[in-house]
């Protein structure tokens, strides 16, 4: 499914005075790779940039979806968590351990 860019001034003016880019960053999050994000080419663009940086990524993702959203879960560097009711609060330590590896 392709979607139709449609320009978010606001949104992308907020990702441009992010400075998600600074040296100083140990950690970069990003709440939410989801449908609507992804109607912002400039958002795909910045998220693709992202993953291809050494910085380590904490992201949410959509369940379904194609396109960006499809791409990372694909990707070979990307680990994957689906949080449950049963799993919430444990995924909490188990994050943690793998972002301080």
């Amino acid at each position: 499914m392709q979607f139709k860019e449609i320009k978010f001034p606001e949104f992308e003016d907020f990702l441009d005075t992010s400075d998600i880019f600074s040296p100083d960053s140990d950690l970069i999050v990003i709440d939410e790779i989801g449908k609507m994000e992804c109607f912002s080419d400039y958002f795909i663009r910045c998220v693709e940039e992202i993953l291809g940086s050494e910085k380590p990524v904490l992201a949410t993702i959509a369940l379904k979806g194609g396109g960006l959203i499809e791409r990372t879960k694909l990707r070979q560097d990307c680990v994957l968590f689906e949080v449950t009711r049963e799993n919430r609060d444990a995924l909490v330590s188990t994050i943690s351990d793998r972002l301080l590896r």
